[in-house]
């Protein structure tokens, strides 16, 4: 995830329309080392599954881990042989099943592919996802063709919910989230990532307090790495996952997400910034600004010094399309 050199653009003219071959990839961002950060660690698979049948006696039986996502997923089978996938969350994320679920509901009978969804509360506290496994492949690169369907999905999420809400209640642009958009692995690494960091601080200083506020349905980690294609057409969406921390809200979010990571596979961000230029500036530089932090401090913490370099490049590109 990386950053593209800043242009000089005028004020009010729009965000600047460059090539993805412009991203420059800064090698002052320095060794990422073990510095006591808080990191995730991997789910016990075999324990989660264990956990459902107890609650369930759905008589599980696991079958690996899955590669991605941040803490992973774990596969099993049903005693009728059908797949399924686990996931873990957390309590507050239980908590907003009650609201949540009609919503995926509404946009699923509207034709947007998500999978089925059991919700299973455990007595150690948060809850386990049994998820329908799509028969679909990972979305390795997002074709022009991909992102076009993506982006249609996204307008299904328009205006889903009866009142306006906000994803999030902080984008953390001030403070740390809870136990993401951690700001001190920035502030503490190197330079490279102390100058995001002024910036996201920056922005939060004069982010409209209504940031994300709407009544459409939000993602909230709208990438890749939740995409899943058809197998016979990668330009067509067979199923999005992880709907772990969608919420109310404003959709341009889950778009500039997209957009984010657009840049990190070098491809052109103009389908997004087209959908986008009706937004509000204020609004997507909170949202380009979260995105800066989340994935920096992450990778920081969980991932290598490549990967840590080429978000730090992205970040600066969005900080350039944002203003």
């Amino acid at each position: 995830m990386s950053s593209k050199r800043r242009r000089d653009h005028a004020p009010g003219a729009g965000p600047p329309r460059g090539s993805p071959g412009d991203i420059a990839v800064p090698d002052t961002v320095g060794p990422v080392a073990e510095d006591g950060w808080p990191r995730i660690g991997p789910l016990d698979g075999p324990g989660l599954v264990a956990a459902v049948n107890a609650a369930t006696g759905a008589g599980l039986a696991y079958a690996g881990r899955l590669s991605g996502g941040n803490a992973g997923a774990v596969a099993a089978g049903r005693p009728d042989g059908t797949r399924v996938v686990l996931t873990r969350w957390d309590g507050w994320q239980l908590d907003r099943w009650p609201a949540l679920a009609p919503l995926l509901e509404r946009v699923r009978a509207a034709g947007y592919p998500i999978p089925a969804l059991q919700v299973v509360p455990l007595p150690a506290g948060g809850a386990a996802t049994v998820q329908e496994r799509v028969d679909g492949a990972p979305a390795h690169r997002p074709t022009a063709g991909l992102v076009t369907d993506l982006l249609r999905l996204v307008e299904l999420q328009a205006g889903v919910a009866a009142r306006p809400a906000s994803g999030l209640a902080d984008l953390h642009l001030s403070a740390d989230g809870p136990g993401f958009c951690l700001h001190g692995p920035l502030r503490e690494h190197s330079a490279a990532t102390r100058e995001v960091l002024a910036w996201v601080e920056e922005v939060g200083r004069s982010a409209p307090a209504d940031a994300l506020h709407g009544a459409d349905l939000v993602h909230l980690d709208l990438h890749m790495g939740n995409v899943l294609v058809h197998r016979d057409d990668p330009d067509r969406v067979a199923g999005v996952v992880d709907w772990a921390g969608a919420a109310v809200g404003d959709r341009a979010f889950d778009l500039v997400t997209l957009g984010f990571d657009l840049s990190w596979h070098g491809e052109p961000e103009t389908p997004v910034l087209d959908r986008l230029a009706a937004a509000d500036p204020g609004r997507l530089r909170a949202y380009a600004a979260h995105m800066s932090l989340r994935l920096v401090d992450w990778l920081l913490r969980h991932g290598g010094e490549q990967d840590v370099r080429r978000w730090v490049a992205v970040a600066h590109r969005w900080r350039a399309l944002t203003g």
